[in-house]
């Protein structure tokens, strides 16, 4: 059985998360780079996974993700339904030249996905901008959650995403 997370761990990896930079999380902690980097790492080290994907400007909590049309991400197991809510994070990692992105973020009981799903995120972008949006989720979360994104815009550009999902 897992071990309960600390709460100052957390508190850094959300902030992080939330933030997209280790740097700005630490000025919203009050804390130093090192501190908040050694926070995160002491965490992955508790989970036996890295959370973050480095990048030149910054960080990723997931792979980044690269289409040019609609499409869908994979169903995650997340191991049970949650009951306390949790935040969606959409990153920006490459930004598209014209076309407009609806991204939603499902959530099943089944992991089916066949309609029984609901809606639990939607994030509209304009891809033209490196940017990030979180969107704060109330109630129980299910134990499997996917995004699904549709492109609206006849360019056709690719877009590079990564879409988190953080349970509280």
């Amino acid at each position: 059985m897992m071990q309960p997370l600390d709460s100052d761990l957390m508190r850094s990896f959300l902030a992080v998360a939330d933030s997209g930079s280790v740097t700005a999380a630490a000025a919203r902690l009050y804390r130093t780079q090192s501190a908040v980097s050694l926070q995160v790492k002491r965490l992955e080290e508790s989970l036996g996974q890295p959370l973050f994907e480095r990048q030149a400007r910054g960080v990723a909590l997931t792979p980044p993700v690269q289409f040019t049309t609609s499409a869908n991400g994979t169903a995650v197991n997340n191991g049970a339904a949650t009951p306390n809510g949790g935040a969606a994070f959409l990153h920006i990692l490459a930004a598209a030249a014209t076309d407009r992105y609806t991204i939603v973020v499902e959530g099943s009981t089944t992991g089916a996905f066949a309609g029984e799903q609901s809606t639990l995120a939607t994030f509209t972008l304009d891809a033209v901008a490196r940017d990030s949006e979180r969107v704060d989720l109330a109630g129980t979360l299910p134990q499997y959650t996917r995004w699904k994104a549709t492109r609206s815009g006849a360019a056709g550009d690719t877009v590079e995403i990564a879409v988190s999902l953080i349970r509280y």
